[in-house]
């Protein structure tokens, strides 16, 4: 019986070795294109010159957020940048509905963590 669980779990794991990650850049494919889907909404109804106030205050955010959470391993990074940018955007005069306002601290994250990458695998996620 002990071999038959110790092959189980080795085929298990091989098994799992070989099938996640290529369903992982499938996931993050479509994550990817419904976070896109969700800015081109968002920009489609907001003026340029707001537009432009919110990306600038979920940048810093995630930047503050990110530069806090290496001196405070406990910190939710996410729930700062969401607590940031909407402080930011309060001082401007303007909120944003809370999910749309994760979705977009989410893109902006991506940005962020893709800045630097070589443009031939950049184009592998759009």
């Amino acid at each position: 019986m002990e071999v038959l669980k110790d092959f189980g779990v080795t085929f298990l794991n091989l098994f799992l070795q070989l099938v996640l990650p290529p369903l992982m850049a499938v996931i993050a494919g479509y994550v990817i294109k419904w976070v896109k889907s969700k800015i081109a909404a968002a920009e489609a109804v907001l003026d340029s010159n707001t537009l432009d106030i919110i990306k600038k205050a979920i940048s810093s955010a995630v930047l503050a957020a990110e530069q806090v959470g290496l001196a405070d391993v406990l910190l939710d990074k996410k729930e700062y940048a969401i607590n940031a940018a909407q402080q930011s955007l309060a001082g401007w005069g303007l909120a944003i509905d809370l999910d749309e306002l994760d979705v977009l601290i989410e893109a902006a994250v991506m940005e962020e963590f893709n800045r630097y990458r070589a443009p031939e695998l950049a184009e592998c996620t759009e």
